[in-house]
């Protein structure tokens, strides 16, 4: 992504990304998508030695969680801003 090769040219350790609504892990036709794309992102980030943050919001706090686990990349976290 163009994102993590500014973030590596510039020296930032991460990238922080809004990914919008996470699907819910009963949506069949959306959650895949969303894990996967998340999941290839994410090993770029791998590649290139940054960690790639979801911008979260309190909302959904378990799908946030459920995403990150069924994802499972070490490069991957979260930004979370309670006062927005």
């Amino acid at each position: 992504s163009d994102a993590l090769e500014l973030a590596h040219d510039l020296g930032c350790p991460a990238v922080i990304h809004y990914l919008g609504k996470i699907p819910k892990p009963d949506d069949a036709s959306r959650r895949p998508v969303f894990d996967e794309a998340i999941r290839r992102v994410a090993a770029e980030a791998d590649r290139r030695g940054a960690r790639l943050t979801m911008h979260v919001t309190l909302d959904q706090p378990l799908e946030v969680v459920e995403a990150l686990s069924q994802i499972g990349a070490p490069s991957l976290g979260i930004n979370l801003a309670p006062a927005r």
